[in-house]
């Protein structure tokens, strides 16, 4: 009987208030992290959509998908002085908007050939890698957020070095042509872009606390960790189902 109560008890506890209560973040941290998701989702969907129309309706360059996202990433950057403490126009706020979709209909153009490659070989690859990444990128940015502890934020140094020496050694590797580094990048790339989750998840809570409301920029951080982690590990599952079939 005292089971049953128990059930009974956490049955009407279990309301949508308290499932959505983050109560080791204030309201206002509440919002600015409702806009970011809010944000990488839109960004997600676009770069999804992007990648679709490409694969099967209209080819774009290559060239003018890169000069895209190159020049959306600049415009993005250059405007961020200007909406550092939330002192910025609706106009200008909307052009942001548009240079965030850029990056992101741009991205899923880049990523489309690899993808329908990936999903000739196998098309049970690109939904895992999507879930799978998807469902790391949650946990890892949810522990941050609820994190107590801001250890994580020391992970900046750690991460930069890693991405350095990984840079560096895909720069030979480039001469060397040796598939054990290429794979070693591969996973080390990817470890690292989980550790960026974490980072750039406390950074943005770090960020807000001292007045920085670009929810935009933050959103990209995430959306770009996101990306990483997706290619990463669209790359292992491919890799290994070329294997398979060899």
């Amino acid at each position: 009987m005292d089971f049953l109560n128990q059930i009974r008890k956490r049955q009407r506890e279990l309301k949508l208030s308290n499932i959505l209560n983050f109560s080791p973040l204030t309201n206002e941290e509440r919002k600015h992290l409702i806009k970011i998701y809010g944000l990488l989702a839109v960004g997600t969907m676009i770069t999804a959509l992007s990648c679709y129309v490409d694969i099967y309706f209209l080819k774009i360059p290559r060239f003018i998908a890169s000069m895209v996202s190159l020049f959306c990433s600049f415009a993005l950057a250059g405007s961020c002085s200007y909406s550092h403490y939330g002192n910025i126009l609706p106009g200008a706020s909307k052009k942001r908007l548009l240079y965030f979709a850029g990056i992101s209909s741009s991205i899923g153009i880049l990523m489309s050939d690899y993808i329908a490659y990936v999903n000739y070989l196998n098309p049970s690859i690109l939904p895992l890698a999507f879930f799978g990444s998807l469902s790391i990128f949650s946990c890892f940015s949810l522990s941050a957020i609820f994190s107590k502890n801001r250890i994580s934020l020391f992970l900046g140094t750690v991460l930069c070095a890693v991405c350095s020496y990984v840079a560096l050694i895909s720069f030979m590797n480039f001469f060397i042509r040796s598939r054990y580094i290429d794979a070693t990048l591969l996973y080390v790339g990817f470890f690292m872009y989980m550790g960026f989750v974490l980072f750039d998840t406390q950074i943005t809570l770090f960020d807000f606390r001292r007045g920085n409301k670009d929810y935009i920029m933050h959103s990209i951080c995430l959306y770009l960790d996101l990306v990483g982690l997706f290619t990463h590990l669209l790359r292992i599952l491919g890799q290994k189902e070329e294997k398979k079939k060899k």
